[in-house]
């Protein structure tokens, strides 16, 4: 399923403003083996503050998507294995509250 979001250009963390791209991130990175990416706000030579997601993704992996790149733009330094196991109990935790997560399109 593809998302549109192309209409939400930024988001917030911890002060820092994101610019957001909605597409696979490219840089160097195998096509389709990566569903977000991070820059880290404090390396001067990561390309600034950016997040990519890739919108083609089911609800479910999208959200996990949103959480896991939004906490490494929270926490750079965190290990990539520290943020994929938040990223993994926290869908776990939604789907035990009975939690559903539909996108609606932006009218």
């Amino acid at each position: 399923m593809k998302h549109d979001f192309s209409y939400l250009k930024t988001a917030t963390f911890r002060g820092r403003r994101f610019e957001m791209h909605w597409r696979c991130p490219s840089k160097g990175l195998p096509k389709g083996e990566y569903r977000g990416a991070a820059s880290d706000p404090d390396d001067r030579y990561s390309g600034g503050n950016e997040l990519y997601i890739w919108p083609k993704q089911t609800d479910w992996d999208l959200v996990g998507t949103v959480a896991h790149e939004s906490l490494h733009a929270c926490v750079p330094s965190l290990k990539e294995e520290i943020v994929e196991d938040f990223e993994h109990d926290f869908l776990r935790l939604l789907k035990r509250m009975g939690a559903q997560i539909t996108f609606q399109p932006k009218k």
